[in-house]
């Protein structure tokens, strides 16, 4: 990992959200994929970080439904989430991705080291017109806590 300067760092609290509504996380869409263990080793791999409020929430769907798998890494500013900021990954399907993902966050993620250059090619906009289309919502807000 390549770590930041002290003066680039950011806060080091964030969250990740990882989607999971009407195609993320499904195996009506992904059969192959084993869903909940990704799940639980992001909520592992944050587990391990030192900064309490640094969280993992599971979220309804985000939007750009064509990225399944979709994982936003949001880094807090003032204590509060910081949407300008978020890393938006899609395509998070593969044990390769979710390995660079959560290694990333053991390492302080977003605050502390630059995106791995295997998780830059997860990367897209989601203010493009490509993704999502007009009609695909982006529900930033629609989070519920993990259980």
């Amino acid at each position: 990992m390549t770590l930041i300067g002290a003066s680039e760092r950011r806060p080091d609290s964030f969250t990740v959200l990882v989607c999971r509504g009407c195609c993320c996380g499904t195996a009506g869409k992904h059969p192959d994929v084993p869903h909940g263990e990704h799940l639980r080793r992001i909520n592992d791999a944050i587990a391990t970080l030192s900064e309490p409020r640094s969280r993992v929430r599971v979220t309804d769907c985000l939007g750009p439904c064509r990225h399944s798998n979709v994982v936003v890494v949001r880094p807090h500013r003032r204590g509060r989430p910081g949407d300008r900021d978020a890393v938006w990954l899609g395509e998070m399907l593969t044990q390769a991705a979710i390995d660079t993902l959560t290694a990333w966050i053991r390492a302080g993620g977003p605050s502390r080291c630059r995106l791995p250059p295997s998780l830059e090619a997860h990367m897209f906009d989601p203010r493009t017109p490509s993704s999502p289309s007009a009609d695909e919502p982006i529900a930033f807000l629609s989070t519920r806590p993990k259980r």
